[in-house]
């Protein structure tokens, strides 16, 4: 007779993140008052550097007394590319702050302006900075003259018109920075809007969660990262306690034997099965470093024994380590090639993982073509009362041929050690052994 499954046992997913709007920045009105703020900033630096005109009479050294003296904006090329920049930018942001209205008032229309908002938002902040700096590196020569070029400053006789371009100055520059948050800000509305055309956060929770718990760990923190509604539902702890229970399937062992060792799968209710996850995983690739470690000491023309390799597999073994572990630790390209043979050798014959899903995972990490070279020594046979010589042979295999038919009396050779008739293994990178 089937036993039930006790109540407790069946955990119903978390409660729903919270999905209703509150406190929740509207960015459509910020990126309207933004623009709108431009369009006022361009309009006074420009209104106030062309209401600078000023006329002097016997004030300016070198000029004859009585002979009047006049400055305008229009008397420098620089000063003029500084107004038609404003005047351009001005004329930007009125535009864009009524199609900012348009979306406000017609939100399907967002996605056709952000795009262009953030590309001619770059474009006319490089044209307004430029402004600036011409503008700005005139007017200092105004201020405090050029000794090296003779060139003498003129600000202490246009004092008027020198207060005017600082103030058109100091305009131009808070058009600029406002210019600089308007890409964030359009930036950051796309992409709720690209989660939002997803139309996630109007799933039922149980079918959101569901659609998440098919991502991997990596995928469900970069889905976190998109938006609020989305970080809510990636933390769920039902989420990361299926992932958990995935990658360590002996934690639901010990859960359901009561052993001593359940506390593995008691500590996640006090952590959170999130926080749990990420401390299990530094600490398994903490201690799996070990192993790393020892493999390497190996240089790639000096082989391994036997004996050696099988006691790096054991401590893979005693660290629990699951397939996912396996391939995160030791299916790197950059590794050694002997590690990736531990780690296939301990997926095989230790996990007992079937070999067409070792394949998946080397062609997927890219190390199933790399190569390995076993060697061994068997006892001589008796012949005729006369024991033969030792029988030495070498084998150079792919690691995805050891998976397959090809390779498995090699593994079986590796499996088993110095036993029996075999008298010595040895394991190596490199070319083929020489004989010893």
């Amino acid at each position: 007779m089937a036993s039930a499954e006790p109540e407790s046992a069946k955990e119903a997913p978390p409660p729903p993140p919270s999905t209703a709007p509150r406190g929740r920045v509207n960015l459509s009105l910020v990126d309207f008052g933004l623009r709108f703020v431009l369009f006022a900033a361009a309009v006074s630096s420009v209104v106030v550097i062309v209401t600078s005109k000023q006329t002097v009479v016997g004030k300016l050294r070198g000029v004859p007394p009585g002979f009047p003296v006049q400055a305008k904006f229009d008397h420098s090329p620089a000063f003029i590319y500084f107004v038609a920049a404003l005047s351009v930018a001005a004329l930007y942001g009125l535009v864009t702050a009524l199609a900012s209205v348009s979306v406000i008032a017609k939100p399907n229309l967002s996605t056709k302006f952000l795009l262009h908002f953030a590309v001619w938002d770059t474009l006319i902040l490089g044209v307004v900075a430029s402004a600036t700096g011409a503008a700005g590196g005139v007017a200092y020569i105004g201020l405090k003259g050029n000794s090296h070029v003779r060139w003498d400053k003129v600000c202490y006789a246009f004092d008027k018109f020198c207060r005017h371009i600082g103030g058109a100055l100091a305009a131009s520059l808070f058009a600029s920075v406002v210019l600089f948050s308007t890409p964030a800000y359009s930036v950051r509305k796309q992409a709720r809007l690209g989660i939002e055309s997803m139309g996630l956060h109007l799933l039922p929770i149980d079918a959101a969660l569901k659609i998440a718990s098919s991502l991997q760990a990596s995928d469900i923190c970069s889905l976190g990262c998109c938006s609020r509604f989305c970080k809510q539902l990636c933390d769920s702890d039902y989420l990361w306690e299926s992932l958990t229970r995935e990658r360590w399937p002996y934690i639901n062992v010990a859960s359901s034997t009561g052993s001593s060792s359940s506390t593995l799968a008691q500590s996640p209710i006090s952590m959170g099965w999130k926080s749990f996850y990420i401390q299990r995983h530094i600490e398994i690739s903490r201690r799996a470093q070990a192993a790393v470690k020892f493999i390497e000491q190996y240089s790639p023309s000096s082989p391994i024994e036997g004996g050696d390799y099988l006691r790096t597999i054991v401590g893979l073994w005693d660290l629990k380590l699951s397939f996912i572990d396996a391939q995160m630790v030791l299916f790197k390209p950059h590794l050694n090639e002997l590690l990736n043979l531990v780690g296939l050798h301990y997926c095989q014959s230790w996990l007992q993982v079937p070999g067409n899903e070792i394949i998946e995972a080397l062609e997927r990490c890219k190390i199933s073509e790399r190569q390995v070279s076993v060697k061994w020594w068997k006892l001589g046979r008796w012949f005729y009362g006369f024991r033969m010589r030792d029988e030495q042979q070498t084998r150079r295999v792919s690691l995805a041929a050891l998976v397959a038919e090809e390779g498995e009396d090699v593994l079986e050779v590796l499996s088993r050690g110095a036993v029996n008739e075999v008298l010595r293994v040895q394991v190596s990178v490199g070319e083929p052994f020489a004989s010893n």
